[in-house]
C-alpha cells in the first residue's frame, strides 16, 4: 500500500478476495469492516501501518506475517492454512477474535524472541498435520482454546508454555490434546479441571478434582 494510504471497506463491507498476497509496509492502514466483509489472501504481510478488521474475517491460504504495524483482531474467526510468525516490534491486538490453524499441512507458531503473545480464542482444527509451537513462546489463551481435529504439538526442552489463564477453558467439540506442557490458572481449591494432554498418537488426560476441606 502507498505510505500513507487508507484502505477503507468500512463502507460497503464488501468480500475481497485477493489471488496472491496482502502486503502493508508503510504508514498505511486497511479497515476491512464488519461482518458482512471478508478477505481471502495467500499471505498477510505486515511490516507497518494498521490492519482493522472491526467483525470481519481474514481467511488465508499461506502465512500470517506480523513483523510491524497493528493487527486488531476484533471479534471474528481469522483462518490460517499457514504458519503465523510474530516479531515483537508489532502489535496483536486479539480483542474478542479467534485465530484457527486449519491447515493440512503442518503449522508453527514462531516469533523472533521469547515473548508472550495473547489470543482471545486459539482453535486448532486440522484434518492432518501438525501444530508446533516454537522455541521459548508463551501462549496465553484469555477464553477458549479448541483443540478440535489434531495436537498441539509443543516440546518442554524448549522453553514453551501454553497457558489458560484466568476462567480460561475448552471450546466446545474439543477432543484433541496438548503434547507438552499445559498451565491453567485455578481460582481456589474448589475448582477442578481437565489436562487434555497426551503423546504420540495416544490421548493421556490428567484431572485435577477439587477436594472438600476437614
Amino acid at each position: 500500500m502507498l505510505e500513507g494510504a487508507t484502505l477503507d471497506n468500512a463502507t460497503n463491507n464488501n468480500d475481497i478476495t485477493v489471488a496472491g498476497d496482502v502486503t502493508i509496509n508503510t504508514s498505511s492502514s486497511l479497515n476491512l469492516g464488519n461482518s458482512s466483509a471478508s478477505l481471502s489472501a495467500t499471505n498477510l504481510n505486515m511490516s507497518a501501518g494498521s490492519f482493522n478488521t472491526t467483525g470481519s474475517a481474514l481467511d488465508l491460504s499461506g502465512d500470517f506475517n506480523l513483523n510491524g504495524g497493528i493487527f486488531n483482531s476484533s471479534s471474528a474467526t481469522h483462518a490460517v492454512a499457514g504458519d503465523f510468525n510474530y516479531n515483537t516490534s508489532a502489535t496483536f491486538n486479539s480483542g474478542s477474535g479467534r485465530i484457527a490453524f486449519d491447515g493440512t499441512a503442518n503449522q508453527n507458531l514462531t516469533s523472533n524472541v521469547a515473548t508472550a503473545l495473547d489470543f482471545h480464542d486459539l482453535r486448532v482444527d486440522k484434518p492432518s498435520g501438525a501444530f508446533t509451537i516454537g522455541s521459548d513462546i508463551t501462549a496465553r489463551i484469555n477464553n477458549r482454546l479448541g483443540l478440535l481435529n489434531g495436537s498441539v504439538i509443543n516440546s518442554e526442552a524448549s522453553g514453551v508454555t501454553l497457558r489458560l489463564v484466568g476462567s480460561a477453558t475448552y471450546e466446545s467439540g474439543t477432543d484433541g490434546y496438548v503434547s507438552g506442557p499445559l498451565q491453567k490458572d485455578l481460582d481456589d481449591e474448589s475448582t477442578g479441571f481437565t489436562f487434555r494432554v497426551g503423546k504420540g498418537s495416544t490421548l493421556k488426560p490428567i484431572q485435577i478434582v477439587p477436594q472438600n476441606g476437614s
